[in-house]
């Protein structure tokens, strides 16, 4: 699931990342400020060590 997520394949989910792989999921439903303040949000609330991007443990602590 993270190499899905991880579109660059640079070992991260970044802000790009995440953005693009939501906007294919739900791009039809929302408008791209929506998906964009869902990304940002995602991202500061699961980020532990705050480097704007998330790492493979940051992630699968997302997912579970």
């Amino acid at each position: 699931m993270f190499e899905v997520y991880d579109i660059d394949k640079d070992g991260f989910v970044g802000n790009k990342d995440l953005f693009l792989t939501m906007k294919t999921m739900i791009g039809q439903d929302l408008s791209d400020a929506q998906i964009q303040n869902i990304v940002d949000k995602t991202i500061q609330d699961m980020d532990d060590d705050k480097d704007g991007k998330l790492s493979f443990p940051e992630f699968t602590k997302v997912m579970s």
